[in-house]
């Protein structure tokens, strides 16, 4: 095909033009693709308990930056009601709370207990409403599946295994007391969030009492109890009787009663709004028995991005509530602003923007979970060098104050 002088020079005109509208076109600003935050298995563990070996479901949650042996968090879940199927439990359920543990520094540790999800095993039952519950046997076995899944847990190469704490929900938090009555070596500390077991159609109160305090002779370590006043399997005169005989028996209960959560103050443990007042419940604790929690320099990690002092309080109670979060302000400088307890940090960044921009013309993001946001440091568009950035900000923050 022939080209006349006249065409080349048409396209020699129109090349620019075309360039630019493609660069019009074209979005102005992306966010970067980053690393995942956590490295995260889920695995069927082969556990020894009693002498037989069991696959139990697990899940390990760490922080993909964490180096050196991390301190282990045993979570484990309640028991469903009557009609329940027990095969719905599974780790997974439990990511967000894992992640968080894994936020604060903790390898975090989901298992599920024999007899729920794809565990072997069966639910161990002791008793009857007609001979009676022998309740005390029935978390003391349970308890069994933490200490085999800690043992196995503590050979891994990024576990420390002379720092374990246990965090067990409803049946899974008596079971976890029953652990720190056996004194397992390691453990350091045990979070019972609104632990006991209740069968409606055959009340035993009394005999939850009993358990409890046969539980605070044998425990040596300090243990938070973590419930909703409006919690209707354990209200709060029950809870103070379970705490009171734990106390009187020797053990060192720290009890924390919280303004009613929802429609049932049991589901303190999952609900964003309930893991919002338990995690600062859990923060202090974990700080008063010198264990690791979210500190310092992880808030300046996101004031050296330019906040001003003001802001820190701000910061640090971002940095606490759940995941998956996002904070926000506008742009060059103003009010923050954040989302939380999303399925996923795309949807936490979109909703914190809407509503900062409720109040701005344009703002923009300034963390994302617990890490500074990509758009707000140096190397916006490139991956890697966002990553340096943040290193970086994140060692000078340390050295200023002194870690």
């Amino acid at each position: 095909m022939r080209v006349s002088v006249l065409h080349l020079l048409l396209l020699m005109l129109l090349a620019p033009l075309a360039a630019a509208r493609a660069q019009e076109t074209s979005p102005t600003q992306t966010t970067p693709t980053r690393p995942p935050e956590f490295v995260q298995e889920t695995t069927l563990l082969p556990v020894t308990i009693a002498g037989a070996t069991f696959r139990l479901e697990v899940m390990t949650v760490r922080s993909r930056t964490a180096t050196g042996r991390l301190p282990i968090a045993l979570i484990t879940h309640g028991k469903p009601g009557p009609r329940d199927d027990l095969a719905t439990i599974h780790a997974t359920s439990y990511r967000s709370i894992a992640r968080d543990m894994a936020r604060r520094g903790w390898l975090a540790v989901v298992l599920v207990r024999r007899g729920y999800g794809f565990s072997e095993g069966t639910l161990p039952q002791f008793g009857d409403c007609k001979s009676g519950y022998d309740l005390a046997r029935m978390f003391r076995t349970e308890a069994l599946d933490i200490a085999a899944t800690l043992t196995v847990v503590a050979n891994r190469p990024d576990a420390d295994a002379t720092r374990a704490i246990a965090i067990g929900v409803s049946a899974g938090g008596a079971a976890s007391l029953a652990l720190a009555a056996s004194a397992p070596a390691n453990l350091k500390a045990v979070v019972n969030v609104s632990g006991g077991l209740r069968n409606d159609t055959c009340p035993y109160e009394g005999k939850l009492v009993e358990t409890f305090a046969g539980f605070g002779r044998t425990t040596k370590i300090p243990t938070l109890w973590l419930y909703a006043r409006n919690d209707r399997l354990f209200g709060p005169d029950l809870v103070e009787k379970m705490r009171a005989a734990f106390v009187a028996a020797g053990g060192d209960a720290r009890l924390s009663m919280m303004d009613p959560v929802g429609d049932d103050g049991h589901s303190l443990f999952t609900l964003t709004e309930g893991r919002t007042r338990w995690y600062a419940a859990l923060d202090a604790f974990l700080r008063d028995v010198s264990l690791p929690t979210l500190g310092d320099h992880d808030v300046e990690a996101v004031m050296a991005l330019g906040l001003g002092a003001e802001q820190r309080t701000s910061v640090a109670r971002y940095m606490a509530v759940p995941g998956e979060k996002a904070l926000t302000r506008p742009v060059g400088g103003g009010k923050l602003t954040w989302y939380l307890g999303q399925p996923d940090v795309a949807t936490a960044r979109r909703l914190a923007l809407e509503l900062c921009e409720k109040a701005a013309p344009k703002c923009e993001v300034v963390a994302e979970n617990n890490r500074p946001a990509p758009r707000t440091v140096a190397g916006e568009g490139n991956p890697a060098a966002n990553d340096n950035a943040m290193k970086a900000a994140t060692e000078a923050a340390r050295k200023s104050i002194g870690r």
